[in-house]
C-alpha cells in the first residue's frame, strides 16, 4: 500500500516558484472540475483510487512529484504481492509434482505406500485449488460478479466433508484435530462451498500456526437464531501488533509464513461470512493460542436455494 502523503509538505520540489505554484493550483482547480464531470460520465470506467490520485492531482492538494511517487509506489506493492502470490502458488504445486513423479518413478513398493503418495498429492491439489479460489474470489467479490448460493444444510454433513481434507492437512503437520460429534437436526443457510473454504482457512491456520502434537478444537453451539462454529488452537496466537489488520488483505505477517498464503484467506473469510449473513471474530492472546469463531444463520423451516452477487463495499 502507498504510504500516506502529508498535504501540508511544501511544493519547493516540484521546481514551481511562488507565482507557479498559484497558476498550478488556479489550473488544477479547472482541471478537477473537470474529471469531476468527467467522471460522472465516464465512471464506470474508472476505478476508485485511480479517480482519487487524479482528482488529488488535479486540485493540488498534493503535488505532481507526490502523486508520481505514490503511483510508483502503488506499482511496487503490487508487484510485490504478485511475486508473492507467485511463490506461494508454486509451494503447493511443487509438492504435488515430486509426489506424482516419485509415484511413476516406482519409489511405492507397497499399497500403503502408493495411498501415502496419493495422499500427499490429493492435499497439495487440494491446497493449491484453495489458493486459487481465494485469488478468483478477491477479483469476483470486487467486481461484484462473486454469486453464492444459499441453501439450508444440515451442519454435520458441513463438518464432515471438510474433515477429511483437513484431516489429511493434519496428519501431515502431527496435528491433532478434534471434531465435534455428529448432531443431526442443527441445520444452517449457507453456501456449502464457500463454507467448505471458510472453515479450510480458519482450521488449515489453525493447524499450520500449531506445533506437532498440539490439539486443535473444533466445537459448535446454538446462540440464538445462529450457530456459532469455533476453532481452537495452542498456538503461538495473534501478536497485538497484528490483531488489528488481520482480516485486511495483504496484511503483513498474517500467514507467518507457516504455510502457503496469498495473504486473502481471512480478508475472504470475512468477506464470504458477511456474505451469508453471518458475523465472525476471534478472541487470542501471544503465547496463548487463538480462538476464531464465526456464526451463520439457522435454517427454522424448510426455505428455497437463494443466488445472490456478493461484492465488496467501497
Amino acid at each position: 500500500m502507498p504510504r500516506a502523503v502529508d498535504d501540508r509538505a511544501p511544493l519547493a520540489d516540484s521546481g514551481l516558484g511562488k507565482g507557479e505554484n498559484m497558476t498550478a493550483h488556479t489550473w488544477g482547480s479547472v482541471l478537477a472540475a473537470a474529471v469531476i464531470a468527467a467522471a460522472g460520465t465516464f465512471g464506470s470506467g474508472l476505478d476508485t483510487t485511480t479517480s482519487l490520485a487524479i482528482t488529488a492531482a488535479a486540485t493540488g492538494s498534493v503535488g505532481a512529484w507526490q502523486w508520481r511517487r505514490a503511483t510508483a509506489q502503488q506499482r511496487r506493492a503490487r508487484e510485490e504481492q504478485l511475486a508473492h502470490t507467485a511463490h506461494e502458488l508454486r509451494t503447493p504445486l511443487a509438492c504435488m509434482l515430486t509426489a506424482l513423479e516419485l509415484l511413476r518413478g516406482g519409489y511405492a513398493s507397497t499399497p500403503a505406500e502408493t495411498d501415502e503418495f496419493l495422499a500427499e498429492a490429493e492435499l497439495a491439489a487440494r491446497h493449491l485449488a484453495f489458493l486459487v479460489d481465494d485469488l478468483l474470489d478477491e477479483s469476483a467479490l470486487a467486481n461484484g460478479q462473486l454469486r453464492l448460493r444459499i441453501e439450508d444444510h444440515d451442519l454435520a454433513d458441513l463438518l464432515q466433508s471438510a474433515a477429511r481434507v483437513l484431516g489429511l492437512q493434519a496428519d501431515r503437520r502431527g496435528v491433532l484435530v478434534h471434531w465435534p460429534e455428529p448432531v443431526r437436526g442443527v441445520r444452517v443457510r449457507a453456501d456449502a462451498h464457500r463454507f467448505q473454504q471458510v472453515l479450510f482457512n480458519l482450521v488449515g491456520n489453525a493447524i499450520k500456526f500449531s506445533a506437532p502434537g498440539q490439539p486443535v478444537r473444533i466445537g459448535h453451539e446454538r446462540r440464538g437464531d445462529r450457530v456459532r462454529i469455533t476453532i481452537v488452537d495452542a498456538g503461538p496466537g495473534v501478536p497485538q501488533a497484528l490483531q488489528q489488520q488481520l482480516f485486511l488483505p495483504f496484511a503483513a505477517g498474517a500467514d507467518g509464513g507457516a504455510g502457503p498464503s496469498t495473504g486473502l484467506g481471512l480478508f475472504l473469510t470475512r468477506r464470504l461470512v458477511d456474505a451469508m449473513r453471518g458475523a465472525i471474530g476471534f478472541h487470542s492472546e501471544a503465547g496463548r493460542g487463538a480462538s476464531f469463531w464465526f456464526e451463520l444463520p439457522m435454517a427454522r423451516r424448510p426455505e428455497p436455494a437463494i443466488a445472490e452477487p456478493v461484492a465488496l463495499p467501497r
